[in-house]
């Protein structure tokens, strides 16, 4: 047979503790999950931007004219022109 007191205070403390690790564990998975989105997201338009610049290295090498250029790449001719002057 167990013999304890019942301690309403310390009831509430451990209620509370409980409570806010659940709250922390939930706010941090919650978070978690929105910064990776987020960090995939922008991850993946810096790949597809590389991917513009290299296929347009690549044709300013092949000496194609901008209008093709444009028109593969979606980029306005200021754009490119742009990398053509960094390469």
């Amino acid at each position: 047979m167990y013999w304890f007191e019942y301690d309403p205070e310390k009831a509430r403390e451990v209620l509370a503790d409980y409570y806010r690790e659940e709250g922390f564990a939930e706010g941090f998975a919650e978070g978690f999950a929105e910064g990776f989105a987020e960090g995939f997201a922008k991850g993946l338009e810096e790949g597809r931007k590389e991917a513009r610049i290299t296929m347009i290295k690549n044709f300013l090498k092949a000496k194609t004219p901008l209008k093709y250029i444009v028109a593969a790449t979606g980029w306005s001719e200021e754009k490119i022109l742009e990398v053509a002057e960094r390469r």
